[in-house]
């Protein structure tokens, strides 16, 4: 941890681990099997959940022991049009292994920040409830303005441009029309937005640029 304490010394905001329960079943069960089990609630599900927590509460007592700000989950929960499984079944099912993971993370006094690709809108609640301090998301797939009707001012939002449309093929201009979007809507009460996007081999310098200055 020698580079994060100089990082401390700098006064950087700190996260670390990267948690993943569905990932992590996935590739041990395969995606197949795994969305099978969901729907059918076989027996060997909750086996490979209960391998799993053994390991991540395991992981997340070593990471909460160190001197960091936050502890970074990440999960893709969506498809482009809705979430991968039923928001009830969700709810069912891995919502109480988050909520047992960042209860012990909140406890030690560090903050959470959560990943996860896709449509997820009606999950929002949910994140919010778990305590879960910042989101990172693909608003644009769902809707900046409707995202923020519902839940801007309740969970600051972690990015970002989309990477699949704005970023690869839009303009600087698109990229500064976007930035002023989310900050007109998400950044409430002077809070609520990181201005962080995710930057892919297949974006152009020139829009790079835009992106870091459109935050700026």
């Amino acid at each position: 941890m020698k580079k994060a304490a100089e990082y401390r010394k700098q006064g950087k905001f700190i996260i670390g681990g990267w948690i993943s329960l569905f990932e992590r079943m996935q590739y041990l069960r395969g995606t197949e099997n795994l969305y099978c089990d969901i729907a059918l609630d076989e027996e060997d599900m909750y086996k490979v959940i209960d391998y799993v927590m053994d390991f991540e509460r395991a992981y997340v007592e070593k990471w909460v022991e160190l001197d960091i700000d936050a502890v970074a989950f990440g999960d893709d929960w969506g498809s482009q049009i809705s979430t991968l499984i039923s928001p009830d079944r969700w709810r069912e099912i891995f919502k109480p292994l988050y909520k047992e993971l960042i209860d012990m993370i909140k406890a030690a006094g560090k903050k959470v920040f959560f990943h996860s690709d896709g449509w997820i809108y009606e999950l929002y609640p949910d994140f919010i409830e778990l305590g879960v301090d910042a989101i990172n998301s693909q608003l644009w797939c769902m809707g900046v303005e409707k995202v923020a009707d519902e839940y801007a001012g309740k969970i600051t939002f972690w990015g970002e441009i989309s990477r699949q449309t704005t970023l690869p093929k839009g303009t600087p201009e698109d990229i500064q029309e976007c930035a002023d979007i989310m900050k007109k809507y998400l950044w409430v009460n002077g809070g609520g937005l990181i201005g962080q996007s995710e930057v892919n081999r297949d974006v152009p310098l020139e829009n790079l640029v835009a992106l870091l200055n459109a935050f700026d």
